[in-house]
């Protein structure tokens, strides 16, 4: 089967590449690493004025109403250009808040797509596994009160509301609330990737009303589940992104480096790690774009489609890093080349909405079942 974007994907991916291009260099992706928030107000604004905050959202909330594919290509821009800034967790708010429906937890998507207004969502504790349940939980909502606390939740600290699961009488329920709710400490915490900024936020005696907890039981369980899925093709394509970086700029390296009079690149050892990396690269898009079809067209095997995507993006674009890095040789480890930046959003990519044995475990049960 042959699968490629049609002419309009392929003139949005080009444009916001060229967007990318003109205003991520790597010299800039630096300047915001070294700030507070890894966050550009202008460059933000930008990406709600080109409808990128909500292309996937309905019409109805001023969104594009685009599809999965979209969305993929738009992640798979981010990551060729490593964007920093909280696009993907506000996305993934965006995107859970829509799933929940309901007046009121889609009565802020406006101002979240306008970007006016920023969310992060707090997936993780100690030992909690990205398939959620409520006796995993420590965070809880009892007598009307929240506490517990939520750990590398990304731009905290720059959001206005925070969502997250907890245990509402017994069950699993989405809770929406703001940042400088009493009773909320936000905490940053060091992360691998510098261009996404990491906090540990605390929840104690944080009064919760009724019209906060968007969802419980099955109800929560399957926005939550259904977002995460719609989230693993987003990571996957930016993983994707990420390699197709990693592929261009070594062999721009091996064609432009010499030793012993000759470029690396006319060595065996050199052109088969490029080799490597381009197969890792392009199965990987097979994989990502079929996900993302499977997730936009709600076919029968699209949970199955997306455990593949991520398993094996996961384990590519650490493989590639590797590969990358070992043709650049000792330059391929200091701070003033850019690899770095790509290897370490790949490395903490890997873990996001599920690892590679998360994804296996996965597709093992359905096998089984």
């Amino acid at each position: 089967m042959y699968f490629d974007l049609s002419k309009p994907q392929q003139l949005f991916a080009d444009s916001v590449r060229d967007f990318c291009n003109r205003e991520f260099s790597a010299e800039r992706v630096r300047e915001l690493m070294e700030t507070e928030s890894a966050i550009d107000d202008r460059l933000w604004q930008e990406f709600a004025d080109q409808g990128w905050l909500g292309l996937q959202t309905d019409e109805q909330y001023e969104g594009l109403g685009l599809g999965t594919v979209d969305l993929a290509v738009l992640a798979e821009e981010f990551g060729r250009a490593c964007v920093p800034g909280p696009w993907l967790v506000n996305t993934w708010g965006i995107t859970l808040l829509e799933a929940i429906g309901g007046s009121t937890a889609t009565a802020s998507l406006p101002e979240l797509i306008e970007g006016t207004s920023k969310i992060s969502v707090c997936g993780s504790e100690d030992d909690t596994s990205w398939k959620l349940c409520p006796e995993t939980l420590e965070t809880r909502v009892e007598n009307g009160k929240l506490n517990g606390h939520k750990q590398l939740v990304q731009h905290a600290g720059q959001a206005g509301s925070l969502l997250l699961p907890a245990v509402v009488e017994g069950e699993l329920g989405l809770v929406h609330i703001s940042t400088d709710a009493d009773g909320v400490s936000v905490e940053k915490t060091p992360g691998i990737d510098a261009t996404r900024t990491l906090y540990r936020v605390t929840f104690q005696n944080v009064a919760v009303t009724d019209d906060q907890i968007l969802a419980t039981g099955p109800a929560a369980t399957d926005a939550w589940h259904t977002t995460l899925e719609t989230m693993a093709v987003v990571v996957s394509a930016e993983l994707l992104g990420l390699q197709e970086w990693m592929l261009a700029e070594t062999v721009e390296y091996a064609k432009t480096r010499k030793q012993f009079d000759r470029t690396i690149g006319s060595f065996q050892a050199v052109q088969h790690k490029c080799a490597e990396i381009l197969q890792l690269t392009e199965s990987a898009r097979a994989a990502v774009w079929y996900a993302a079809w499977a997730v936009q067209e709600q076919t029968a095997d699209a949970a199955q489609a997306v455990s593949v995507a991520k398993a094996y993006t996961s384990d590519a674009a650490r493989t590639a890093g590797n590969l990358a890095v070992q043709c650049h040789g000792g330059i391929g480890f200091t701070w003033e080349h850019d690899l770095h930046l790509y290897y370490k959003r790949a490395k903490a990519n890997e873990f996001l909405f599920g690892d590679a044995s998360f994804h296996r475990d996965l597709l093992g049960a359905a096998a089984l079942a």
